[in-house]
């Protein structure tokens, strides 16, 4: 799955990588994924996250079809 959009968290260590369908929580010292975040659109074109790392915005959907803007409250699990 060739990924299309990338952004730094509040976390020091971790980055949120697009999928097909979710969000991958990086842990870049172990190298591995820390969680997953299921979206509604198949195709994310964009991450942020808020300063504080509290949210998470995700822009997903299928070009020319429609589009997705989601909002997540980021837990201390994810």
């Amino acid at each position: 799955v060739p990924i299309s959009a990338v952004c730094f968290t509040a976390a020091a260590n971790e980055i949120a990588v697009s999928g097909y369908g979710e969000v991958l929580f990086w842990d870049l010292e172990k190298k591995t994924i820390n969680s997953r975040l299921k979206v509604s659109g198949r195709r994310i074109a964009d991450i942020d996250a808020s300063r504080d790392g509290k949210y998470l915005v995700v822009s997903s959907g299928v070009p020319g079809e429609y589009g997705v803007i989601e909002i997540f409250e980021k837990n201390a699990d994810s």
